[in-house]
């Protein structure tokens, strides 16, 4: 039963940066979804589409701001599409919580929605890259589309 509070625009950021290695024409229609996977010390969400994927981990804080509070830690997958047009329109922080183990309810502020949970274990598994194998590369080093 994972539940979560979250900044809203560090959440809206994030779903954006996964939403972009989700299909939503695919064979595997549990890849219409991003994983969202509560840990007690970071929150991870991940999009693929079999060929691609691309995880966000986000810690608990960022500097002095406090990003995510985890309250209980648990693991879901949620439609990509309604998640990001959801999460866009909310001002607040975000407070996300399984109920009746099938529904993801979504509140922020007086904003009150639920949004139908797809089974997290059928999500197919990212593969274990090895620390000293992996290589980070700047923003900087990338031009802009603007």
């Amino acid at each position: 039963m994972m539940e979560f509070i979250i900044e809203s625009t560090c959440f809206n950021q994030a779903i954006s940066e996964v939403s972009r290695a989700v299909s939503s024409q695919t064979l595997q229609p549990i890849l219409t979804g991003i994983k969202i996977i509560a840990e007690k010390d970071k929150l991870i969400l991940i999009g693929s589409n079999s060929n691609l994927a691309i995880e966000r981990i986000l810690t608990l804080n960022h500097g002095d701001i406090n990003r995510v509070e985890i309250i209980e830690p648990g693991s879901v997958v949620l439609s990509a599409k309604y998640l990001h047009e959801i999460v866009k329109k909310l001002p607040n922080a975000i407070h996300l919580k399984v109920v009746a183990g099938q529904r993801m309810m979504i509140q922020s502020g007086t904003i009150l929605t639920h949004l139908n949970l797809m089974n997290a274990d059928e999500y197919p598994q990212l593969p274990q890259i090895e620390a000293e194998k992996t290589l980070k590369i700047g923003n900087l080093a990338f031009p802009s589309s603007q």
